[in-house]
């Protein structure tokens, strides 16, 4: 999935600050959803996610939001997210 252009970035020592603070979970597999996958999410590449507010080292992880390849918009808040990005991939998917 792509992400989003940042002004600026925080890296410590472990790299950049919250640059992998969600996945989408395949719930039948038990296996994170991976581009390298791309017969099962063709899609993936084409949508992207952004962070709702600017990830900090010392703040709770924000909410994102994730726009489809069809032009949907998915925020992590949202409590039907799971069904929305399930419905999207056809596959039972859950946004950890």
């Amino acid at each position: 999935m792509g992400g989003e252009q940042l002004e600026e970035i925080e890296i410590t020592s472990h790299g950049v600050v919250r640059e992998r603070a969600y996945a989408l979970l395949n719930l039948d597999t038990g296996k994170v959803v991976s581009a390298k996958g791309s017969k099962l999410y063709s899609d993936l590449l084409k949508c992207s996610a952004r962070y709702v507010l600017t990830p900090s080292r010392s703040g709770k992880i924000s909410s994102v939001i994730v726009t489809l390849a069809n032009g949907g918009v998915v925020n992590s808040d949202d409590p039907s997210s799971n069904e929305k990005l399930s419905k999207f991939f056809g596959r039972q998917i859950q946004l950890i």
